[in-house]
């Protein structure tokens, strides 16, 4: 008997537990398909992701496109730019050529009373014939001269004046008439100017001394009184040569001569008379050329 429930029971436990078996076998065969949705959803991630990078396309071709529009409009600004830059440089030159204009009539207008006779050069015209000047003797004629030259040049061109018998004159060569004489009736007269710039060239004008009178003790006989002896030489330094001006009157008539000197290149001009006896001489007018 107690066999037969040993048997009994060992063939319920072996029911049970193929039972159970197909249990777990149902279990897992239920687990299987969970697992074939998983792998059934991770495809769904994949096209999730190959559709991401169509997004990103998207976003790069706005990118692409908003690049593009930034160089096109960098480059419309450079153009412009460009533009701007070219008109400022017109306006630029325009102005400049403006300014040299201007420049150039504050120039012209600086030279007034001075003529210019080439590019780099002034000219300065000192009159000495019926000039501003006053009657000046031997003795005042230095610091005299010297400062008629300088007011009607309004500059300190001239720095001294030395002279022997010179004098500018009053009622000579006619009555109201006055000019610069060098010598006297008798005895040879000098004149030296020192200058605060080199002359390059200038030219000097000058004239037979003359005082025409009339003798009223002689039946009111008319003399023309012309210095029949009249030279000057003009010298600078001592690295000038001497040049002599022949004055000599003809059949009693005075001469007046205009002589150039070129390349003079000195700040010194001397002039004097070589005659002692009747060679007096007339300065009537100098251009200096600077």
């Amino acid at each position: 008997m107690k066999s037969f429930k040993l048997l009994l029971l060992l063939g319920l436990l072996t029911v049970t537990g193929c039972e159970k078996e197909e249990v777990k076998d149902n279990a897992s065969n239920q687990e299987t398909p969970a697992t074939t949705e998983v792998t059934r959803d991770e495809p769904k991630e994949e096209n999730n992701v190959t559709v991401t990078p169509s997004d990103n396309t998207e976003e790069t071709n706005n990118t692409q496109s908003s690049n593009d529009n930034e160089e096109n409009n960098d480059s419309n600004e450079n153009v412009e730019d460009n533009n701007n830059t070219t008109e400022n440089n017109e306006n630029g030159e325009e102005n400049t050529n403006t300014e040299n204009n201007e420049n150039t009539e504050e120039s012209n207008n600086s030279d007034e009373g001075n003529t210019s006779t080439e590019e780099n050069e002034i000219t300065y015209t000192v009159n000495f014939y019926n000039s501003s000047c006053k009657t000046l003797s031997t003795e005042k004629i230095n610091d005299g001269l010297k400062e008629y030259v300088n007011e009607t040049l309004k500059t300190s061109f001239v720095t001294e004046i030395k002279n022997t018998s010179c004098q500018m004159s009053n009622d000579i060569p006619t009555k109201g008439e006055h000019v610069l004489i060098i010598g006297a009736s008798s005895t040879s007269g000098s004149l030296e100017m020192f200058f605060s710039t080199v002359i390059k060239k200038f030219t000097i004008t000058v004239q037979t001394y003359i005082k025409s009178y009339t003798e009223t003790w002689n039946n009111n006989n008319f003399v023309k009184n012309v210095d029949p002896n009249s030279i000057l030489a003009v010298t600078g330094d001592a690295s000038v040569p001497v040049s002599f001006i022949d004055l000599t009157a003809e059949n009693e008539e005075p001469i007046e001569k205009t002589v150039e000197f070129n390349d003079f290149n000195c700040n010194k001009l001397h002039m004097y008379t070589t005659n002692d006896i009747n060679g007096r001489v007339f300065v009537k007018e100098i251009k200096f050329v600077l």
